[in-house]
């Protein structure tokens, strides 16, 4: 019997070890994975990664070549200037993304979450950044609403005092978020904007050959894609390249819903000549109202002028936006009807003058 006894201790004395010995054994290849993500990545490794150019915002940076870049959080006009990095975990290679024209993207931790009931952050994103913007979506010290921020690495600042930043969500890809900040740099641009000593600024757009001044109170907004939008005292200046068929869309619009009421005031179009070339030029007033718009409506007056390039247009605009109360119906009276008063006439005499001014140093280049 006791025989018996030490026999069965010493197979539990080994079953133990085993068990023992298979916990360090993963735990080991834990701590591996976890050290290869937060290790330090060597010079060498790094210089065979991919390579993201921007030549509209003007930098170049490297990421792992099994990583994603998706730079479909640039464009519109609420953007942060966000480009997301994933690793293949969090990668997406099926739905389109139309930014890039191509299949593939960082999948958002919401939609992950949905499906693994595990919402992870994606890891690193790149961000340029106002640090005198009071925008959430553009001031630097408020980056992401939703978004964990664990450190933030300041790139660069570029010509008008936008901030390239990069920030780390997830502390198990830091290494990598250290790789990739050293690799960011700047490089030259083919559209850019440049300020003066006396403060003129000029956006030169080098793909189309093109170039013009504007009033230093258009600062806070971005430059996309073939498109400049900024924001200013006298509205919105954009200007865009857009397709040839883009003036068949310019026409009054009205419609009524159950819910919303569109009506066009005012929408005048004739042909007229800029640096020798034949153009359109396009003024309307577009109101509507109805569920949650505020109180008389909300009303824009719009000046573009549009003018042909390299096979397509560029669009050159002042969009001003007004929201009437009770007390300032500036112009829609309580009845809808457009109201013509000393107040919005001189928000129309600011926006021609100024796109005025803006379309007579409009040069072309080669």
């Amino acid at each position: 019997m006791p025989k018996y006894f030490n026999r069965s201790k010493l197979a539990l004395v080994i079953i133990g070890i085993i068990a023992i010995l298979v916990v360090v054994a993963g735990g080991g290849i834990l701590v591996l994975k976890y050290y290869q993500k937060v290790s330090s990545i060597p010079n060498s490794q790094i210089a065979d990664w991919k390579i993201y150019k921007n030549d509209e915002y003007g930098f170049e940076i490297k990421y792992p070549n099994d990583w994603m870049i998706d730079i479909s959080g640039r464009g519109g006009m609420y953007d942060s200037g966000e480009i997301s990095f994933c690793p293949p975990e969090m990668q997406n290679n099926s739905s389109f993304n139309s930014i890039t024209g191509k299949n593939g993207g960082c999948i958002p931790g919401e939609e992950k979450g949905m499906v693994t009931g595990n919402i992870p952050e994606l890891p690193i994103f790149l961000i340029t950044c106002d640090p005198k913007s009071e925008d959430t979506y553009l001031n630097c010290d408020k980056p992401f609403a939703k978004q964990k921020v664990l450190s933030g690495n300041d790139l660069g600042t570029d010509s008008l005092g936008f901030v390239h930043k990069l920030i780390l969500s997830n502390q198990n890809y830091e290494s990598v978020y250290k790789a990739i900040s050293s690799t960011f740099k700047f490089i030259p641009t083919t559209n850019s904007i440049s300020r003066s000593s006396s403060g003129r600024l000029t956006y030169k757009n080098g793909v189309y050959g093109f170039k013009f001044d504007f009033p230093n109170s258009f600062r806070d907004g971005r430059k996309y894609e073939n498109l400049l939008s900024l924001f200013g005292t006298l509205g919105l200046l954009t200007s865009q390249i857009v397709e040839k068929n883009y003036l068949d869309n310019l026409t009054p619009e009205n419609s009524t819903d159950a819910k919303i009421t569109t009506k066009t005031f005012l929408y005048e179009k004739k042909d007229v000549v800029i640096d020798s070339i034949q153009a359109v030029e396009v003024k309307s007033i577009i109101c509507y109202w109805g569920f949650m718009v505020p109180a008389y409506g909300v009303c824009t007056y719009s000046h573009q002028v549009v003018i042909p390039v390299k096979n397509k247009l560029v669009a050159i605009a002042i969009s001003y936006e007004s929201r009437g109360t009770e007390k300032s119906p500036i112009w829609l009276n309580e009845q809808s009807e457009y109201v013509s008063n000393d107040e919005n006439l001189q928000v129309i005499k600011n926006v021609d003058s100024s796109l005025n001014t803006i379309i007579s140093t409009l040069k072309f280049t080669k």
